[in-house]
């Protein structure tokens, strides 16, 4: 289990950080996507779960959907966001979502196995939030097509803030993980 959480924290790593060459990311997010893809398929190998094959097709998806801005220049900043890009927006953070709160699950589902209630307790409550937020966000979001223009990039400047910084929790929560199964593979 440990190396199934250090490819997820890993994958979720390179998909987080972007550092720019120019407008050419140097950590590309496909790349990141598949090692994330490989996670969950040694995820799916463990435990045949259809939560685990719909994170499967969401993570293809996701690893497709961040290969097009190679090849197509889109706007997808403030008001100049284009209908492709908020469309594109706002489906990745719910493709994303599912697939986390899908990992949350399943993490859920071994620390239970465990018997560790006080961890248990810990993944489920930074699921929820998880959840939670993330579904906040992606409403918050998906009114940037209808308020003011003067509004627009205040709510998506704090989705994205507000995104990043869930994002870090979950790769500590991730990283987390990847402890606690490894000290378990040791005894």
């Amino acid at each position: 289990m440990s190396s199934i959480y250090k490819k997820l924290f890993n994958g979720y790593l390179l998909v987080l950080l972007d550092i720019r060459l120019g407008t050419f990311d140097i950590l590309m997010d496909p790349l990141g996507y598949l090692i994330i893809l490989s996670a969950i398929i040694l995820l799916y190998k463990k435990e045949k779960l259809k939560e685990v094959k719909l994170a499967f097709v969401l993570t293809v998806f996701m690893m497709i959907h961040s290969i097009i801005p190679y090849f197509v220049v889109t706007t997808t900043t403030g008001i100049n966001l284009s209908i492709y890009g908020y469309i594109s927006l706002i489906a990745s953070m719910i493709c994303n979502a599912v697939v986390c709160v899908v990992i949350y699950f399943i993490s859920l589902r071994y620390v239970h196995d465990v018997g560790d209630i006080e961890i248990k307790n810990r993944v489920e409550k930074e699921g929820n939030i998880y959840a939670l937020i993330n579904g906040l966000l992606i409403l918050a979001l998906s009114t940037v097509m209808i308020i003011p223009l003067n509004a627009i990039n205040t709510i998506i400047m704090t989705t994205v803030i507000i995104g990043f910084i869930l994002q870090i929790r979950f790769l500590f929560t991730l990283s987390k993980l990847k402890n606690i199964w490894t000290e378990l593979e040791v005894i």
